[in-house]
């Protein structure tokens, strides 16, 4: 009701009904006021009706019937409040109900506010069903003969009798008490000594009844634990010895979250782990021994490809080409050319060996190209002509041995040979960053594109190409099996223009030692 009052709709009717009263203002009042007090009582069941004063009349929820003859100003609610010194709250004792018809006994509370908008006093009444307050305090199983409420002046709102009418016979009843409200009021509770001591022998029984059946469930509660937990240790038993015998798949399962299951779950994730790393191992070992297959593979491999690097280095057929061709000018031009392809022969030859070296310096290297080419320059005449461009700060680079030479002899092979005048070989070194670039370089005969895209898809695949081009793949392969699959060979050009193939290396330097990429 403070929540009322003070709320603006209502403050706001109330004055404007105040200040111009009209049949209009009056009727939204009312109805306000009617949905309020409905709502009030709704809210909980002990009250049986509720009125409101006010200077602008007297506001009541339409389910009740007020009485013809009840004025408020006439009742004793209001004469109470006539002594300056009564307290804003009054409660009056059980009694017929004076304002709306049907005479049931209530208890009634009259509460006083002042508002600053209203000149007199705002008095609101509720009034509490005295069988609904009595069935409360005396529950729904009643323990006391008998509940007594009276107000700050002694005066009986509730019960039978007053509370000195039972303490007179207190050999027959016990009486306790206890404040409510700050002390308002005080509420007994009475009981009979009689009916007090059976109820103690009734629940003496009933505690030796329920004490023996609790005893008797728990001896079978105990029991059946225990077989639980018996039965459960032996399963437990059985499964460790079968894990102990190295069988991993043994788990096992406990439904119940106790000592039991967690030692059940431990066991699982314990056997889990040990699987888990077996597992590990064993993928270790797999990949060891995988490892030192292919190590193994690959060092079979170098061999072999150096092997037949070095075969095709001496091949008969070249050897008889070139005594054919230095006898052919030695009878035809006379001694100063013979002089000079013994030279580039021995030169040639000499690279070739390296004794026994795997690496060898590109200084070296283009030298014995240099060699070969000078040959082929004496056999081939003004058919070819070559040219060598390397900066000279890369000569201490360290390159595999004989990798320049297989793709010069391509190029003579599949294009000067077959061109009447005007063949060019250009072979270059130079360095892009951290990779040493190597090519050899002719404006023969420009692949086609198809035929140049399957010859780089085939050396990125690391294939070893036909018995005709085998010296190019072969360097590939080398080239691959020394440094890593990110170098090797490739082709540029453009179709009838020129061909150009690329070795890419790493940059290492000779000094005494390989010290890594520079």
């Amino acid at each position: 009701m403070r929540i009322l009052l003070t709320n603006t709709t209502f403050y706001d009717l109330i004055t404007r009904e105040l200040d111009q009263p009209s049949e209009q203002h009056l009727i939204q009042l009312q109805s306000y006021l009617d949905d309020s007090l409905k709502g009030f009582e709704r809210s909980e069941p002990l009250i049986a009706s509720s009125y409101l004063k006010t200077e602008a009349g007297a506001f009541y929820s339409y389910t009740h019937v007020l009485k013809k003859d009840f004025r408020f100003t006439d009742s004793p609610y209001y004469r109470n409040y006539l002594n300056q010194n009564t307290a804003a709250v009054q409660w009056f004792p059980p009694h017929a109900d004076q304002i709306f018809a049907g005479d049931r006994e209530v208890i009634t509370c009259v509460q006083r506010y002042h508002m600053d908008s209203i000149r007199s006093d705002v008095y609101f009444v509720y009034q509490l069903s005295c069988v609904g307050m009595k069935n409360l305090v005396m529950g729904a199983k009643p323990f006391f003969d008998d509940v007594v409420l009276t107000d700050g002046d002694g005066n009986r709102i509730l019960g039978e009798k007053d509370p000195e009418e039972y303490r007179e016979n207190q050999e027959d009843w016990l009486i306790v008490s206890t404040s409510l409200y700050d002390g308002t009021w005080t509420i007994y509770g009475i009981k009979s000594r009689s009916s007090l001591l059976e109820s103690f022998r009734e629940l003496r029984l009933r505690i030796a009844q329920i004490a023996a059946v609790v005893f008797g469930i728990c001896l079978i509660c105990i029991w059946i634990i225990s077989r639980q937990m018996t039965e459960a240790f032996g399963r437990l038993e059985k499964t460790m010895l079968r894990a102990q015998k190295g069988d991993m798949t043994a788990r096992f399962y406990y439904a119940y979250d106790n000592e039991i299951g967690q030692l059940s779950r431990s066991y699982n994730f314990m056997i889990d782990r040990i699987q888990n790393l077996v597992d590990a191992q064993n993928d270790m070992i797999r990949q060891l021994q995988e490892e030192r297959d292919r190590v193994r593979d690959m060092e079979k491999e170098k061999r072999r490809a150096e092997l037949r690097a070095l075969e095709a280095q001496i091949n008969p057929h070249f050897l008889y080409n070139t005594l054919n061709t230095i006898i052919w000018q030695a009878s035809d031009q006379g001694l100063d050319d013979v002089s000079v392809l013994a030279s580039s022969l021995g030169k040639f030859f000499r690279i070739s060996l390296s004794k026994g070296k795997e690496n060898i310096r590109l200084s070296d290297e283009l030298e014995h190209v240099r060699s070969y080419l000078s040959i082929q320059e004496i056999r081939y005449r003004d058919r070819m002509q070559y040219e060598i461009i390397s900066d000279s700060s890369l000569n201490d680079c360290l390159v595999p041995k004989l990798i320049l030479q297989p793709l010069a002899e391509n190029a003579i092979y599949h294009g000067i040979r077959e061109k009447k005048s005007g063949g060019k070989l250009i072979i270059r070194a130079e360095r892009k960053e951290q990779t040493l670039h190597l090519s050899v370089w002719d404006n023969v005969v420009g692949m086609k594109k198809e035929q140049r895209d399957a010859i780089n898809s085939a050396l990125r695949a690391g294939e070893r190409g036909s018995s005709e081009s085998y010296g190019i793949y072969n360097v590939n392969e080398r080239i691959r099996l020394y440094y890593g699959e990110r170098y090797g060979l490739f082709y540029e050009g453009e179709e009838n223009v020129y061909t150009c193939a690329v070795l890419t290396l790493p940059v290492r330097r000779d000094s005494g030692e390989v010290k890594g990429i520079v």
